[in-house]
This record gives C-alpha cells, sequence and structure tokens, in this order.
C-alpha cells in the first residue's frame, strides 16, 4: 500500500456532540490531490502517526478528513487564513504529544476505498510504559523544554531586581 507523508501543524482533542470523552484531531496543509483522494473514499482515511514520541506513534488508525473551517466548529477565518484541514482520529484522546509529529496517509495511489478502510482494525493507542530514546541530547523535539515554573521564577526575580534599582 502506497503512502505519502505529511508534517503535523497542530493537534487538538474536541468533545464532539455529548461525548464524555475527547477525540484527537491532527492538522495538515494538504494539495490537491489528498483532496481529491479524500473525496473518492467519503473523506475516510488510514493514517499512521510517528515521530510524536508518544503511544500515537506507528498505530495505523482511521481517521475522518475535513476543512478546520467546518471542524470542530465554524472557523472559516482560521481556515481562509491558514489553509489547514483536519483529520479527526477515531481513537481515545491521551494528550497532547511532545512533538508535533507527521502522518503517513495510506493508498494515495491506487486509492484504498472507504469501506476497506472502515475494516481495518482499530489499533487503540494505550498507555504503556515505553521508553523513549533521548535522540536530541534532552531537548524535546530538537528545542530546549525549559518548564514553565522556571521561566516564571527568572521573571520575577528580574521584576524584583528592577524595582529594587528603580528604588534607589
Amino acid at each position: 500500500m502506497s503512502h505519502k507523508t505529511y508534517s503535523i501543524r497542530r493537534w487538538d482533542a474536541v468533545l464532539f456532540r455529548n461525548s464524555e470523552y475527547p477525540t484527537p484531531i491532527i492538522y495538515i496543509e494538504p494539495e490537491p490531490s489528498l483532496l481529491e483522494f479524500a473525496k473518492d473514499n467519503d473523506d475516510a482515511l488510514l493514517v499512521s502517526i510517528k515521530s510524536t514520541n508518544s503511544i500515537y506513534d506507528d498505530k495505523q488508525i482511521s481517521g475522518v478528513f475535513a476543512s478546520s473551517s467546518e471542524i470542530p466548529n465554524c472557523r472559516e477565518v482560521f481556515f481562509n487564513k491558514t489553509k489547514l484541514y483536519v483529520i479527526v482520529l477515531q481513537a481515545e484522546w491521551h494528550g497532547y504529544p511532545d512533538c508535533l509529529g507527521e502522518c503517513d496517509i495510506y493508498g494515495l495511489k491506487g486509492g484504498v476505498p472507504a469501506k476497506e478502510i472502515n475494516n481495518v482494525p482499530l489499533q487503540q493507542p494505550v498507555p504503556t510504559t515505553k521508553t523513549y530514546t533521548d535522540t536530541n541530547n534532552g531537548n524535546a523535539c530538537g528545542l530546549q523544554n525549559v518548564p514553565l515554573i522556571a521561566v516564571s521564577v527568572v521573571i520575577f526575580i528580574i521584576l524584583i531586581a528592577l524595582l529594587f534599582l528603580m528604588k534607589k
């Protein structure tokens, strides 16, 4: 089965209708061939998430493709500015991943009919005790991961120092 890789631009958790549990959605920038493919397959896609450093990695998950102007709600201004589309993952929400990651969308060449996608056994991400290999020298997603509390303390100390100097 052929596939194409897309960078994930954003993750969100959305409550649909009267659901108690949030559903994960990812945002991507598609090209015309993906738009056509999704249309031909009744907006049903088969995706595999990777490089998020989370439990979503390396699982085939069915999803529903839609414009970000429609899901999670009517946001035409957001869509017109970003041109992002969403894939509503048919999985449970397990929190924001460490990294945005990428997703492989299967069947872009030759197609995967929607009825076949809907018959793929659902691989629900399940929490695990798996330890991830640190390939970024302690930096999450290649960026320095500084706790918010540490940044807040530094800003507070600077403000106190400035107040003290202004009183002199």
